[in-house]
Protein backbone atom coordinates (compact mmCIF):
# COMPACT_ATOMS: atom_id res chain seq x y z
CA UNK A 1 0.00 0.00 0.00
CA UNK A 2 1.49 3.84 -0.93
CA UNK A 3 2.06 6.31 1.53
CA UNK A 4 -0.15 7.59 3.44
CA UNK A 5 -2.70 4.91 2.17
CA UNK A 6 -4.36 2.44 4.30
CA UNK A 7 -7.15 0.31 3.35
CA UNK A 8 -9.73 2.42 4.54
CA UNK A 9 -9.36 4.84 1.97
CA UNK A 10 -9.64 2.39 -1.16
CA UNK A 11 -12.79 2.64 -2.89
CA UNK A 12 -13.07 0.39 -5.25
CA UNK A 13 -10.18 -2.30 -6.32
CA UNK A 14 -9.19 -5.31 -8.95
CA UNK A 15 -6.63 -8.09 -9.59
CA UNK A 16 -6.08 -9.01 -13.36
CA UNK A 17 -3.06 -10.74 -14.93
CA UNK A 18 -1.24 -10.84 -11.19
CA UNK A 19 -1.88 -6.92 -11.07
CA UNK A 20 -3.36 -5.15 -8.05
CA UNK A 21 -5.31 -2.34 -9.25
CA UNK A 22 -6.41 0.05 -6.40
CA UNK A 23 -8.91 2.93 -6.79
CA UNK A 24 -8.73 5.58 -3.66
CA UNK A 25 -11.21 7.99 -2.44
CA UNK A 26 -9.52 11.13 -3.30
CA UNK A 27 -9.29 9.79 -7.08
CA UNK A 28 -5.49 8.67 -6.89
CA UNK A 29 -5.07 4.92 -8.35
CA UNK A 30 -2.25 2.80 -7.80
CA UNK A 31 -1.61 0.03 -9.20
CA UNK A 32 1.04 -3.01 -7.33
CA UNK A 33 2.79 -6.47 -9.21
CA UNK A 34 1.93 -9.37 -6.98
CA UNK A 35 4.41 -12.02 -6.19
CA UNK A 36 3.78 -15.23 -7.73
CA UNK A 37 6.48 -16.91 -6.16
CA UNK A 38 4.17 -18.93 -3.61
CA UNK A 39 1.06 -18.94 -5.52
CA UNK A 40 -0.68 -22.11 -7.24
CA UNK A 41 0.45 -20.90 -10.89
CA UNK A 42 -1.31 -23.45 -13.26
CA UNK A 43 -4.61 -23.67 -11.53
CA UNK A 44 -5.59 -20.22 -11.15
CA UNK A 45 -7.19 -17.63 -13.89
CA UNK A 46 -5.08 -14.88 -13.18
CA UNK A 47 -6.99 -12.94 -15.71
CA UNK A 48 -10.33 -13.40 -14.22
CA UNK A 49 -9.81 -14.65 -10.74
CA UNK A 50 -13.08 -16.50 -9.36
CA UNK A 51 -12.11 -14.57 -5.89
CA UNK A 52 -9.70 -12.83 -4.03
CA UNK A 53 -8.80 -12.41 -1.01
CA UNK A 54 -6.53 -9.42 1.05
CA UNK A 55 -4.81 -10.17 4.30
CA UNK A 56 -1.93 -7.61 5.88
CA UNK A 57 1.60 -8.56 5.17
CA UNK A 58 4.10 -7.11 7.62
CA UNK A 59 7.25 -5.72 5.38
CA UNK A 60 9.67 -6.22 7.99
CA UNK A 61 9.42 -9.97 8.68
CA UNK A 62 7.81 -10.73 5.30
CA UNK A 63 4.80 -12.56 7.29
CA UNK A 64 1.52 -12.16 5.88
CA UNK A 65 -1.35 -12.45 8.40
CA UNK A 66 -3.73 -15.17 6.84
CA UNK A 67 -5.61 -15.35 10.61
CA UNK A 68 -6.90 -11.24 9.82
CA UNK A 69 -9.08 -11.12 6.48
CA UNK A 70 -9.19 -6.93 5.04
CA UNK A 71 -11.51 -7.70 2.70
CA UNK A 72 -12.16 -10.35 -0.03
CA UNK A 73 -14.06 -10.38 -3.58
CA UNK A 74 -16.34 -13.23 -3.97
Amino acid sequence: MPEPYQWVDVKDWYIKWGVLYLFFEDGTQHTEEINFAELDQDSIDWKRPTNTEIFPYDEPSGEVDYETEIDSDF
